[in-house]
């Protein structure tokens, strides 16, 4: 899921040619989708290390995973990208009933 909008976007796009202002715009395309600011950041990051693994492999220059390394993570209420709620704990009864 990380990588379709990568691939829509720049599927023809040379790696070297692929920096952080066309991360942030397929970070927006994810934003635009309704995707969540949590999983927008963990899908960029994903991004991100697939690009690290082509420099490790000698495939791409590491300058170029090092430019994507620059773009900053989304940040609560600053981004327009939607929120979801803190995952609680269960309620304790829950965890006694699976005990017995």
């Amino acid at each position: 899921m990380a990588i379709k909008p990568l691939t829509a976007l720049y599927g023809r796009t040379r790696a070297a040619e692929f920096g952080p202002e066309r991360l942030r715009i397929v970070r927006q395309r994810l934003i635009d989708g309704d995707i969540s600011r949590g999983v927008c950041n963990e899908y960029t990051n994903l991004i991100r290390a697939v690009f690290k693994w082509g420099a490790s492999r000698e495939l791409i220059a590491v300058e170029v995973y090092t430019r994507l390394a620059t773009l900053e993570p989304l940040k609560r209420g600053r981004c327009g990208a939607r929120e979801t709620l803190p995952v609680r704990p269960v309620p304790q009864r829950h965890v006694d009933a699976i005990e017995h």
